[in-house]
């Protein structure tokens, strides 16, 4: 049984400055709602709030979750910063520590290179405070009508 303290978290908007991601694809729509932030630095910031859909068999967020939002975070921030869209090629991720029901998790990710036809980013995700997964990745960069 969940206690008062869990349940206003689960109800808790997201920080100041998120705003709602549109669900671009049935996926993201049924393993969100995600939230985007753009501080002043011109970076972009994404979130979550932990919902029971998100936990595994031992009540702590799913690392194919976790997963999952390193890849979107990624692409989104390559996207951010190149204007550039692409497909995942490699995405390589370290756990770190686990997030719990009702916390917010919030991942900054930056472009570290740009090729033709290549881009390289890295990631990090926190709950609160609490570094819970580092990632990499590299994205195949899509033509201009793909």
């Amino acid at each position: 049984m969940r206690g008062p303290a869990t349940s206003r978290r689960l109800g808790d908007p997201p920080p100041e400055g998120f705003v709602e991601l549109e669900a671009k694809s049935h996926f993201a729509g049924m393993t969100g709602p995600f939230y985007a932030s753009r501080p002043a630095d011109g970076s972009l910031v994404l979130g979550f709030r932990v919902a029971e859909k998100h936990l595994n068999r031992v009540s702590i967020v799913h690392g194919g979750m976790l997963a999952t939002f390193m890849d979107m975070l990624l692409s989104s921030a390559m996207e951010h910063a190149s204007g550039r869209r692409g497909f995942t090629v490699r995405l390589v991720t370290d756990f770190v520590g686990p997030a719990k029901l009702g916390d917010w998790i919030e991942g900054r990710g930056r472009l570290v290179r740009i090729t033709r036809s290549l881009a390289f980013l890295e990631g990090e995700l926190q709950a609160g405070r609490r570094k819970i997964m580092g990632g990499s990745g590299i994205f195949a960069l899509m033509r201009a009508k793909e």
